[in-house]
């Protein structure tokens, strides 16, 4: 039986600390026990004209996202299951209460009680390196640690170094659940500062938006994306199989996790094969892409085809071999979507 390490995090540098020590290989013979002390908190603060102890519907919806992102999160990390496939009972134990405080809007959320949780039910699940760089990362996101470039352009002030930043992104680029989870948390974000247009401050995690910062972001919101191709070698983060397409998330370092689909009627078999097969073997695939953007921000990308197979021609496709060559499971029925289901190889740093 191999020994068991309690492991105590009581701030962002504690994690951080025990990340690095992960990925250096101190946990690979234990069995690692986390807990949560005083951090993370989700921790959103507006100030403005008509923030007094009052959430707008535009900020609430945010919050209504994140709580998603944590659902979805908890649900792959514990369970394996999509969010719908949670029982009421593991719902409870991901659910935040929000509070907001008097006289401001300061909204905060305990955070230590499910991620403490989520550590101890990821112990069946997973080796103490997995255990301690999924988990410390899933904090490191839900608490705000994670934003900036890869979901605004802003010369918004970030509190972590470039260090950290530089950390969190390795580990984002190997695992699937964070780096879903990323995109999760980072559109609750921006939902966030779309419902607070008018605030004179904004701070939430390591982020901190002025007044000008706040309304450049929300016009660039609002302007046409310009297209641009972005050809070259991508990360596949995530693989998932639905009724008429194919859902991937790409991840490059210059634009992040861009999650993209494939249409059934695209011919596309040939090229979800190479994509099939770099997902796992854990290995890039050269790609040809067409990103959409904004103020120089990618909204969204839509692959064309592959260097190898070409580009994907309108025509009937034959999907079967795109799978032969695969040997991952499938969510078992009433885990999911119907007529959907994830290829979700296991956590790893």
């Amino acid at each position: 039986m191999s020994e068991v390490r309690e492991l105590v995090i009581r701030s962002e540098d504690d994690a951080f600390s025990a990340l690095q020590a992960a990925m250096d290989g101190a946990f690979d013979k234990l069995s690692v026990l986390i807990k949560f002390d005083g951090w993370p908190i989700f921790d959103l603060d507006v100030e403005g004209s008509r923030y007094h102890s009052s959430l707008p519907s535009g900020v609430m919806k945010g919050l209504l996202e994140y709580q998603t992102a944590i659902n979805r999160a908890y649900a792959s990390i514990a369970y394996g299951k999509t969010a719908k496939g949670l029982s009421d009972d593991a719902r409870r134990e991901a659910e935040l209460v929000f509070d907001v405080s008097e006289g401001s809007t300061e909204t905060k959320a305990d955070l230590v009680e499910p991620l403490t949780k989520l550590g101890e039910k990821a112990i069946e699940r997973m080796t103490g390196r997995q255990l301690v760089v999924t988990i410390l990362g899933a904090a490191l996101l839900a608490a705000g640690v994670y934003l900036g470039s890869h979901w605004m352009d802003t010369q918004a002030s970030m509190a972590a170094d470039q260090n950290k930043q530089a950390a969190l992104t390795a580990v984002l680029q190997q695992n699937t659940q964070l780096a879903q989870m990323q995109v999760d948390v980072s559109k609750s974000a921006m939902t966030m500062v779309k419902g607070a247009y008018d605030a004179d401050r904004l701070s939430y995690g390591n982020l901190y938006l002025s007044r000008d910062e706040i309304v450049a972001i929300n016009q660039r919101s609002r302007e046409t994306l310009q297209a641009h191709r972005i050809d070259g070698a991508f990360e596949i983060q995530q693989l998932k199989r639905f009724d008429d397409r194919w859902r991937i998330v790409l991840f490059r370092e210059d634009t992040g996790a861009v999650q993209t689909d494939l249409f059934n009627g695209q011919n596309a078999a040939e090229c979800i094969e190479e994509i099939a097969l770099a997902f796992a073997k854990h290995r890039p695939v050269d790609l040809m892409v067409l990103g959409k953007y904004k103020a120089d921000t990618i909204q969204s990308a839509t692959v064309l085809g592959s260097t190898h197979s070409g580009l994907i021609e309108p025509v009937q496709p034959r999907l079967a071999r795109a799978i032969e060559d695969v040997n991952l499971d499938d969510d078992s029925p009433g885990q999911g979507d119907p007529g959907d289901s994830e290829f979700d190889l296991d956590p790893r740093p």
